[in-house]
């Protein structure tokens, strides 16, 4: 574990606050404790962060799935994927709000999609399933007799 202060003026451009978020961002955080110090010259708040130290990677990383995955599987997640978006816009949310790229990539791999095998994959909960998972196997069934 690792300790790490900032102090911020009262009257701050943002300067400051930017940094220690940035800090925040990228660091797994323990705990803060802030405290408003007051001396003769300026008043500032001080920001005591106990933190992990390791850094936190970038999570917005873009994946290529048409490279990670085999020809077979990628046609299956292509698919998978435009079910995906026609679910989306008949529940007017966005796609990734039903499932993710990378669940898509895990179903894309199984040999039959149902719903105990849903319930493997990770980020696919109780929720996820009740709300999408029989639309999904529907819509796959009529993709698949196309």
């Amino acid at each position: 574990m690792q300790i790490k202060i900032f102090n911020i003026p009262i009257i701050d451009d943002g300067h400051f606050a930017e940094e220690l978020n940035k800090f925040l961002r990228s660091h797994k955080i323990l705990d803060v404790k802030h405290q408003l110090v007051n001396t003769e010259s300026v008043t500032m708040w001080s920001f005591c962060v106990k933190y992990l130290d390791t850094k936190i990677v970038e999570q917005n990383v873009k994946r290529d799935y048409k490279q990670e995955l085999d020809e077979e599987t990628f046609k299956k997640f292509s698919m998978l994927r435009e079910i995906r978006k026609a679910i989306a816009m008949e529940d007017a949310v966005p796609p990734y709000a039903i499932f993710l790229d990378e669940e898509l990539a895990n179903m894309a791999k199984l040999a039959e999609i149902t719903i105990a095998e849903l319930q493997k994959i990770k980020g696919i909960g109780t929720k996820k399933i009740e709300k999408y998972g029989q639309k999904l196997l529907e819509k796959i069934q009529i993709s698949s007799s196309k």
